[in-house]
């Protein structure tokens, strides 16, 4: 568990790392963004679990391709609390969750020549992770694959190299839960769960984008 996080964290600061010398090209821009997000419910042999609604925060690195479409990489954190809500009984808190999203993808420009706003689509590919951190008795990670879906709107500032971009976005997950999910040395495992489960999360927010244009 603790090498999986190094290598989490690696991947992150790799792609960070790539941030100065992106931006300072004419065809790249940098977007730090927040928001609040809900949902998160995956069915389990014990009941629901519940990913706590709560806010999150990101950034994304978007290559301009062609007049009307970027390319894009992001990086996505929500700090949250697992709840287990059991079938005829009350809801718990398990523990504090990390949820993390590594994508890849792009976006697609809705072109107005009478609107300084522009609208976009947004679509990525690529892996979630759940991970507990150091809060829950050594549970362990759990990984899946991801994709996000999203709409907004890029309204350019005066400066003509900075932007305010708002958005929503559905993001969907698979997560295979075998046996059971969140298993520790020593600590067994916190749910039983079965098969492939597919949490879907939905959130607004918004960031300013530096770069390009």
């Amino acid at each position: 568990m603790f090498f999986s996080r190094i290598s989490m964290a690696l991947a992150a600061a790799m792609l960070l790392a790539t941030v100065p010398s992106f931006v300072g090209a004419q065809n790249a821009t940098i977007t730090p963004y927040s928001g609040y997000r809900l949902g998160g419910t995956l069915t389990i042999r014990d009941g629901d679990l519940k990913l706590a609604n709560a806010a999150f925060y990101g950034a994304q690195l978007d290559f301009r391709m062609r007049p009307d479409a970027t390319a894009a990489l992001l990086v996505d954190y929500q700090p949250t609390t697992l709840r287990l809500k059991e079938y005829g009984g009350p809801t718990e808190d398990l523990f504090d969750i990390n949820v993390w999203y590594f994508q890849g993808g792009g976006t697609l420009e809705v072109m107005n020549p009478q609107s300084a706003a522009v609208p976009f689509v947004l679509g990525t590919i690529g892996m979630s992770w759940f991970d507990p951190g150091d809060n829950s008795q050594n549970a362990g990670s759990e990984y899946g694959f991801a994709g996000i879906l999203g709409v907004g709107v890029k309204i350019p500032l005066q400066s003509g190299r900075m932007g305010l971009r708002l958005q929503t976005r559905l993001l969907l997950n698979s997560l295979y839960g075998g046996s059971s999910l969140w298993c520790g040395t020593g600590s067994g495992c916190y749910v039983g769960a079965g098969g492939y489960l597919a949490p879907v999360q939905f959130d607004f927010g918004g960031g300013i984008t530096f770069g390009g244009r």
